[in-house]
Order: structure tokens, then sequence, then C-alpha cells
């Protein structure tokens, strides 16, 4: 044991220790100083300890590891580095050594106590003007393995016991005059034969512990988490892309025996839960556009399939006591017409297929309550009102509905039907024009087939029938054609003409009017024929 301990005083300072190697000469090195314990045979190898002492009433002293700098102007040269390198071991079962490096503890207990150390590592500056001195890097690597897995990377804020727990900022510097900042990149590695590496992003829970004297002052909610893009003065605004991962997998060439999930990754965005109150809202919308642009576009879109079905676009709400509601609202133009709401089912073209079909469905009350069960929702398909004060040119809007056109066969047919009962009546089909304002006539009501315009002999007019069902236990409904009372002027007529007739050797329609047939042939008393009168 060698020790050399420098002089006591006992009322001014200890005495200091200084080992150095001198100067090198004007062609030589500085002399190199070199601390290393001896080897070991059968045990350990001894360790090296380099400490302060402590401190009763004043603050312990500092150990400073500094390399010496370069200071050469005219060559280039490369600062002295650092290497702290903890042991290897070669025997079986057995560790590396560790490097632990931690930042003191503040251990003083009272209010405003002890505060720990902070814990730094910081690059090397670059004072060069060039675009190229650049500052020097800091990395953190894990161990490799050669076969096991390799080291994990564990970046964790302290604890408290009674306050929050401390923050992790991971930023890059402002950028300089003619540059821009640096890039954030969060990314795991490459696998060869198996899946890759996960990005887990989550804040964390929040359990509260009430005072039982101020219970409703103390709560507590999960953290947010905020993805946001900077904002730009003269550029395009940054874009945000939220991307699941693709495959590039095939079936296996040897059959389904050993099947290859080759499904490209979902995208899944789900509000939080509650279990006392309403779940989260998921808003998804575009910002206010500017004061010479258009707000942005708002795409829901299914990509082409080359070979399989397009995927399909499904809009639910849920089941509850009161089932949610789903609303398709075009925005107010101020300055034109109102934009449009288009609803379009898809083309088909192949043969033998139909273009896709368009289907508005009321909900079905399907409560069998004997006293007041559920009842069938309605469709209601309404123009908008025009509200301008011109009566010629502010009119309301019209409602169209059109059967599909065909270039070779018929077109399509168009059918207004009232729905079914089992055991009551069907319901009614009114087709009805408003009433009139104080200064217009009620709407016309016109029933017509459309013209023929195709060769002589080859295709004709559309009929009209007005015809009532069968009574197969009571009275067939009656046809009553019935002209409004008209209490100021004349009444209004009743024109039935049939059809003319502009060719050769042909003959203008004939107008019949028959009374109905009474079939029952009971000898004792069969039905009567009805008759026909004009008054």
């Amino acid at each position: 044991l060698i020790e050399i301990i420098t002089g006591y005083n006992k009322d001014s300072s200890s005495g200091s220790f200084f080992v150095a190697t001198a100067e090198g000469g004007v062609n030589g090195d500085s002399g190199e100083l070199s601390f290393s314990s001896g080897f070991a045979h059968d045990g350990n190898s001894g360790p090296i300890t380099l400490f302060t002492g402590d401190s009763s009433s004043g603050s312990a002293g500092n150990i400073d590891l500094k390399v010496g700098r370069a200071l050469s102007r005219d060559r280039p040269h490369i600062g002295g580095s650092v290497s702290l390198n903890a042991g290897d071991s070669y025997g079986p079962d057995s560790f590396g050594g560790d490097v632990q490096i931690g930042a003191g503890s503040g251990v003083n207990e009272w209010h405003d106590g002890g505060k720990g150390g902070t814990l730094l590592f910081h690059g090397g500056s670059a004072r060069g003007s060039g675009h190229f001195d650049n500052g020097g890097g800091v990395s953190i690597i894990s161990g490799d393995a050669a076969h096991g897995t390799s080291g994990d990377l564990l970046i964790k804020s302290g604890s408290s016991n009674l306050a929050s727990s401390g923050s992790i900022v991971i930023s890059t510097s402002d950028a300089g005059s003619e540059g821009v900042s640096g890039a954030l990149s969060f990314r795991t590695g490459s696998s060869t034969s198996g899946d890759s590496g996960s990005i887990e992003i989550s804040s964390g829970n929040a359990h509260s512990h009430p005072d039982p004297l101020w219970p409703e002052e103390v709560t507590g909610s999960s953290g947010n988490i905020h993805i946001t893009v900077g904002t730009g003065d003269l550029g395009k605004g940054g874009n945000l892309k939220l991307a699941a991962g693709n495959t590039t997998g095939t079936p296996h060439p040897y059959g389904p025996n050993r099947p290859v999930e080759t499904i490209g990754g979902d995208v899944s965005i789900v509000s939080g839960y509650s279990h006392e109150s309403h779940s989260g809202e998921i808003m998804i919308e575009t910002s206010i556009g500017g004061r010479r642009g258009n707000s942005g576009t708002l795409t829901l879109k299914t990509n082409d399939s080359d070979n399989g079905k397009a995927g399909y676009i499904a809009l639910l709400s849920g089941n509850g006591t009161f089932g949610g509601e789903i609303e398709l609202i075009a925005g107010t133009s101020d300055n034109s017409d109102g934009p449009n709401v288009l609803i379009h089912a898809g083309d088909s073209s192949h043969k033998k297929s139909a273009g896709g079909a368009l289907q508005m469905i009321a909900g079905s009350g399907t409560s069998e309550n004997f006293w007041d069960g559920g009842n069938g929702g309605s469709v209601e398909i309404s123009a908008g009102h025009g509200f301008g004060n011109n009566k010629l040119t502010d009119v309301g809007g019209d409602v169209a509905i059109l059967g599909g056109g065909s270039h070779k066969s018929s077109g399509g047919n168009m059918l207004i039907r009232s729905g079914s009962s089992i055991e009551s009546s069907s319901g009614h089909v009114t087709i009805e024009t408003t009433r009139s304002g104080v200064r217009g006539n009620s709407g016309s009501l016109s029933l017509s087939t459309g013209s023929a315009t195709g060769y002589a002999g080859e295709s004709s007019s559309g009929s009209i029938q007005l015809s009532t069902g069968t009574g197969s236990a009571g009275f067939a409904g009656n046809i009553n054609l019935l002209v409004g009372e008209s209490q100021k002027a004349d009444g209004g007529n009743i024109s039935v003409i049939a059809g003319s007739s502009s060719d050769l050797a042909t003959t203008g329609g004939a107008v019949i009017i028959k009374g109905g047939l009474g079939i029952h042939n009971s000898r004792h008393d069969g039905s009567n024929g009805g008759m026909v009168r004009i008054e």
C-alpha cells in the first residue's frame, strides 16, 4: 500500500496535491499521465476511486475531467477525446461492467431543502463560418447482441411523492437566418424474420384521492396528446399524415396450409370511454379559409381494388335509449347559390350488371305493444323555400323524381305505392298542390304520358288508367271526378275528349261510358247492372 496525503491545517485549508507532466518541447509531445491498477490472476483487479471530500458547512468539491485544446490555427487538428468505458467480461453467464453517471441528490428534508442536481449531455459547439462547420452530435445507443435481444433504452423523468413528476421535452433548436430547424424522427428498426417494433405514445392514467373535507375540490383528468404542425409565414403549412403500414407479402407458393397475412394495416380513431357520463366526441374539420381563399376540402374515400371489391364507407350512429342521428348539411353561401348535396350510386361497366341502387329507408317501429306500439318513420323530400319579395322570380325549389333513361330498351319505371297492413287499411296516396297565396292561383295537377316519336305502327304513346282495387269482402272503391266550388265565378268544367287522328283511313277515339255489370246469376235475387245517369 502506498499512501500520499497532503498536510492538515487546523484553522485553514488542507494542502493541495498536484500531479502533472512537463510541457513538451518545440517538436515533441507532452508526457503521458496514466493511472492503472494491476493485473489479477485469481481475484479481482483493483478499483480506481476518484472522489472529493465531504464538507460540513460549505459546498463539496468538484471533479473536473477536461481534455486539452488543440490551439494550432494553421493546420487541421482534433481536440482530445474523452472515453469512458466499462470493462468487458469473458466468462460464461457473466455481464459487462455498467457505466453509471448520476447527479447529486438534495437530501435536506426541510420545506425549502435540497434540490437534485442536473445531468447535462452537451455536444461541442462549432464556431466556424462554413456551411459544413456543424456542431457535435449526441448519441445514446444501447448495446448490440449477437444472438439475443439488444439492450433497451429508457428515458424517464423522476417521480415525486407529493408533487408532479418531471416533464420530458424532446426538441430541436431554432434555425439560423439561412437554415431550417432540425427534423425530429421516431422510428423502430427493420426486421428480417419477425415483426418490426411498435411505437406507442400514451399519456398516463389519473387517479384522484379526494380530501374527505373537500371531496369536490380534487379531480384528476388524464393527460392530453397534441400533434400539431407548425405555422409558416410565407410557404404552405406543413402536412400531417397518418398512414398505417403497407405489406408486400404474397401467399405461400406451397398452398393454403401455410398462409401469409397480406392485409394492409388498419387506422382506428376511438374517443374516450366514460363510466358515468358521455363518451368523447370525434371532430374532423378543415380550418376556415383566409381572406382570399377557400376552406379546405374534406374527403372520405376508399381506394380502388384491382381484383376485388373496393372498400365501402359506413356512417353508423350508435344504439341507445335515444339512437344517434345522422345529418348531412351543406354550408350557407353569402354571395352565390347555395351548395348542392349530391348522393350518387356507383356505375357498373361489366356486362349483365346494373348500376348501384339508391335506397332511402325510414326506420321501423319495432315495439309490438298493444296499446301504443311503434310507428314507422317517415320519408320526407322537401325543396327549399324562396324568401325573396319578387313574385315572378323568387320561386320555391322544384322536386323532380325521374326514372332512368335507356339507349335501346325501355326507360325505368316509377312506382309510388302506399304501405301495406296485415290487419288494417293500407296507406293513402295523396297527390295535391298546396293552397295559393292571397294574389295567386293554386297550382295545376297534370297527369300525362310522353309523346311517341317512333315509326308509324311501331310506337304508341302510353295510356292513363284510373282503377280501384277489387273488394273481396266489401265494396270496391269509387272513382270520383269533382271540380271545386266557385264562389264568385262560373263553375269549373269537366271535359272528356277522345283522341284525334290525322292519318288516312283512321278513326278518332271513342268515348265510352258504361255502367258496371251485375254478374251474379241467381234466379231469386241476382245482381243488377249499374245505370248511367247524365243530368
